[in-house]
C-alpha cells in the first residue's frame, strides 16, 4: 500500500479558478510537506510600490502621445472599451472546470462552478484610465473532489468565500484595455484573491494604438505574461463589435524559473462589445491548460466562462482628487508583484550581486508576494527555490538568516516559506541549523513548528536530531501543535533512520501517548511504516475510540500486504464508517485476486459512499488486473452518480 506521510497543515478549501490561465497552488509542486498558513492580506510593496506606480502612471501621463494613425489621418489612442464613468453593468455569469492533477503517483481529479451576478461598475476615468470595481452579486460556489462530495466543514467555507466574492474590489485599466492593476480589500482571503483576478483577467480587450484586422499582444493572467492573438470580425447588423482571442503562450517567468515550467493552452473566446457604450455584451471562453513540471507534476484543466449583459444601472463617481489618490494607493498585479526585483536576483546569480544581498531581495519577493496574497502561486514556489538554492551554495548565510528571521521583521508566513527552503536546500549544517531553531525555548513556538515541518524534508536524520524531536513531543512545557508536529515527523524522519534512535524513541513514548491521547502517537508509527510499529500499533486496533482505530489500521499496513489485507477486511465490519473506510484501504489494495472475489460482496451491501469510494480507490492503485476487472464490473452495478464519474476517471487513468 503507498503510505502517505500525516503532517499538520493550515489548509484551505481549493478556491483557486481557471478562466483563461490556470493556476496550480505551491504546496502541490513543492517535493514534500511544508508550512502553508492563512494570513490577511495586506497590499502588495506597501506605500513604496504604490509611490512607484503613482510616478509610472505621472511619467507616461507626461509623454506627448505619437498619435498613431486610424487611417483616416485622425489619432488612434487604441482599444476597444470605452466605458462611461457613473455606469455599472450587470451580467449573468457562469464558469465552472473541471481538472485532473498528477503529483508523482498521485492522482486528483476536482470540479469547482461558480455562478451569479457579476457587476462592473466605472468609477471614474482619469488622464485616458479607468478605475473600475468589480463584484458578484449572489455567488454560488460548488466544489467536488475526487468524485466525492465536500465535507460540511468545507461547504460552509465555500459559504463564507461565497460572500466574501460580493464586496467590490478595485481594478485599473487603461486605455488600450489593459488590466494595470487591482487593489484587493484589506484581509482578504488568498482564494477570493485568486477569484478576483482571475475574473479581472478575462475583462481584458487589448488592442494596442494603430492595430486592426489581427495582432498579437502580451496581456496579464493569473500565471504570467500570455501571448493572445486577437481577430476583428465584420461588424454585425446590431452595431456589436465582436472578436475572437486564443492564448497561444505563456511568457517566461522572472528570472527564468518557468523555464522548468512547461504550459500549453488549446481553445479561446468570442467578446461582443457594444458599440454605443464601448462595453461588453457578451464573453465566453472555453479552453484547455496543460501544466508540467519535470517529471513528477502535471495538470490539465478544461475551464469555461460566460457573461451576458443583463442590465445597467447607474452608480457613485470619483472625483478627480479621489481617483488620483486612490491611483497612488497600493497595487498588486495579476501575476508577479515585483517583476523588478526578480529581475535583479536574476542578475545576482551572474555574480553581480552578493549572497547578502540576494538574500535580503528573496526575503522581500516572498513577503510581497505573500502579503498580495499569492501563497498558492508559482512565483511563490520559484522564489522559495531560489532561496533554497542560495542557502545550498551558501551555507555560511545561516547565521545571518537567522538573524534576519528573528528580528521580527518579517510576518510568520514569510518566516514559514523561508524556513521550508533551507530544509529543501540540503546545505551543509541545514538539518542542525533547524534543529536548533525548533529546540530553543525562547523562540516563538509558531517559529519552532515551522522549523520542525521544515525537517520532515531531510532523509537522512541524525540520532541527534531524532532525540531532539522525541524531547519536543514529551515536554510538558510544550504547546499540543508543536508537540504532536515533533511527534509526527519524528515518526517521518524514522522511516530513513539506520541507527534505530528514531523507533526507540517513539516507543518510548507509548506511555506518555496513552496518559495525553494515542492517536498522535500510532499516526507516528504509520508514518514510520516499520514492521516494530506496525505491532506496536496493533494494540489499539479495537479500541473503543474509532480515531484511535483508524489510525492503528493505518500502522497496521507496515506489516505487509498479507497482514493488512487481514486487519483491513476484518475492519469492513466496524459500525463505524470511518473505520471501514480505512480498511478498505487495506482490504482492497493488499488482497489476493482470490480474497477479491470474496470481498466483492461487501460492496454490494456497504451504504457509505465514502467506504465505496476508497475501496474503489484502492483496486485502482493495484498492479494487478483483478482490481482493474473489478471497477468494470462495479462501473455497471454502482447506483451513486458522483461515484460512477469516479469510477469512470479510474478506468481511464488506468
Amino acid at each position: 500500500m503507498k503510505k502517505q506521510i500525516l503532517l499538520p497543515v493550515l489548509a484551505l478549501v481549493g478556491a483557486s479558478t481557471v478562466f483563461f490561465a490556470s493556476s496550480r497552488t505551491a504546496e502541490a509542486l513543492e517535493p514534500s510537506p511544508a508550512v502553508q498558513v492563512a494570513s490577511s492580506e495586506r497590499q502588495a510593496g506597501g506605500d513604496e510600490e504604490g509611490t512607484d506606480l503613482a510616478q509610472s502612471l505621472s511619467g507616461r501621463r507626461q509623454v506627448e502621445e505619437a498619435g498613431a494613425s486610424n487611417g483616416d489621418g485622425l489619432s488612434d489612442p487604441g482599444g476597444v472599451l470605452r466605458p462611461a464613468p457613473g455606469r455599472r453593468y450587470h451580467h449573468s455569469l457562469s464558469a465552472g472546470y473541471r481538472s485532473s492533477i498528477e503529483l508523482s503517483d498521485e492522482h486528483q481529479g476536482v470540479m469547482m462552478s461558480l455562478s451569479g451576478e457579476l457587476v462592473v461598475s466605472v468609477l471614474g476615468r482619469v488622464d485616458d484610465e479607468w478605475v473600475l470595481g468589480v463584484k458578484v452579486d449572489q455567488a454560488a460556489l460548488s466544489v467536488e473532489i475526487n468524485g466525492d462530495k465536500i465535507t460540511r466543514e468545507q461547504e460552509d467555507a465555500l459559504v463564507e468565500a461565497s460572500g466574501l466574492l460580493s464586496r467590490e474590489t478595485l481594478f485599473h485599466m487603461d486605455q488600450e484595455g489593459r488590466v494595470l492593476g487591482v487593489n484587493l480589500p484589506d484581509e482578504v482571503d488568498p482564494g477570493i484573491a485568486h477569484w478576483m483576478r482571475s475574473l479581472v483577467c478575462n475583462l481584458q480587450l487589448l488592442r494596442p494604438a494603430g492595430e486592426s484586422g489581427s495582432w498579437q499582444v502580451e496581456e496579464q493572467g493569473t500565471l504570467g505574461l500570455a501571448l493572445v492573438d486577437y481577430d476583428e470580425l465584420e461588424p454585425g447588423p446590431d452595431g456589436l463589435r465582436r472578436f475572437v482571442k486564443a492564448c497561444r503562450a505563456l511568457q517566461e517567468g522572472p528570472g527564468g524559473e518557468a523555464a522548468e515550467l512547461r504550459t500549453t493552452v488549446s481553445g479561446g473566446g468570442d467578446l461582443s462589445v457594444e458599440g454605443s457604450d464601448g462595453w461588453y455584451r457578451s464573453l465566453s471562453y472555453d479552453e484547455e491548460t496543460t501544466v508540467s513540471l519535470g517529471e513528477g507534476f502535471r495538470t490539465t484543466v478544461r475551464g469555461l466562462v460566460q457573461i451576458e449583459r443583463t442590465s445597467e444601472s447607474t452608480c457613485a463617481v470619483y472625483t478627480e482628487e479621489e481617483l488620483r489618490e486612490v491611483l497612488s494607493g497600493s497595487w498588486s498585479s495579476l501575476s508577479s508583484t515585483i517583476e523588478a526585483g526578480a529581475g535583479s536576483l536574476s542578475r545576482g546569480g551572474r555574480g553581480g550581486v552578493d549572497a547578502d544581498q540576494e538574500l535580503d531581495s528573496i526575503l522581500a519577493e516572498i513577503e510581497a508576494l505573500v502579503a498580495a496574497g499569492e501563497i498558492g502561486s508559482y512565483e511563490l514556489y520559484a522564489a522559495r527555490r531560489r532561496l533554497a538554492r542560495l542557502v545550498a551554495a551558501n551555507p555560511g548565510i545561516l547565521d545571518r538568516m537567522r538573524l534576519a528571521l528573528l528580528s521580527g521583521s518579517y510576518d510568520l508566513s514569510t518566516v514559514s516559506v523561508a524556513l521550508g527552503s533551507v530544509g529543501e536546500s540540503g546545505a551543509a549544517g541545514a538539518m542542525e541549523w533547524l534543529s536548533e531553531l525548533a529546540s530553543d525555548s525562547s523562540v516563538r513556538d509558531d517559529m519552532r513548528l515551522a522549523s520542525v515541518l521544515s525537517l520532515s524534508q531531510i532523509e537522512a536524520p541524525s540520532p541527534e536530531v531524532l532525540s531532539m524531536l522525541a524531547g519536543i513531543a514529551s515536554s510538558d512545557g510544550v504547546g499540543g501543535e508543536l508537540g504532536s508536529s515533533a511527534l509526527l515527523v519524528l515518526g517521518a524522519m524514522t522511516r530513513f533512520d539506520s541507527s534505530g534512535v528514531g523507533m526507540e524513541s517513539l516507543l518510548g513514548l507509548k506511555e506518555l501517548a496513552e496518559e495525553r491521547g494515542v492517536r498522535p502517537w500510532l499516526l507516528a508509527l504509520g508514518n514510520a511504516g516499520t514492521v516494530a510499529a506496525g505491532e506496536a500499533a496493533l494494540e489499539y486496533i479495537a479500541d473503543p475510540n474509532p480515531g484511535v482505530r483508524v489510525a492503528a489500521l493505518l500502522a497496521a499496513a507496515s506489516l505487509g500486504p498479507e497482514a493488512a489485507a487481514e486487519h483491513g477486511s476484518l475492519a469492513l465490519q466496524d459500525e463505524e464508517s470511518s473505520v471501514r473506510a480505512a480498511g478498505a484501504q487495506l482490504a482492497y489494495e493488499n488482497a489476493s485476486a482470490e480474497e477479491l472475489a470474496e470481498l466483492s460482496g461487501h460492496l454490494d451491501n456497504e451504504g457509505s459512499v465514502i467506504v465505496r469510494g476508497e475501496a474503489y480507490r484502492a483496486l485502482a492503485a493495484r498492479s494487478d488486473d483483478a482490481g482493474h476487472s473489478l471497477l468494470i464490473e462495479r462501473l455497471a452495478l454502482e447506483s451513486d452518480g458522483d461515484l460512477r464519474t469516479l469510477l469512470e476517471e479510474l478506468l481511464q487513468a488506468a
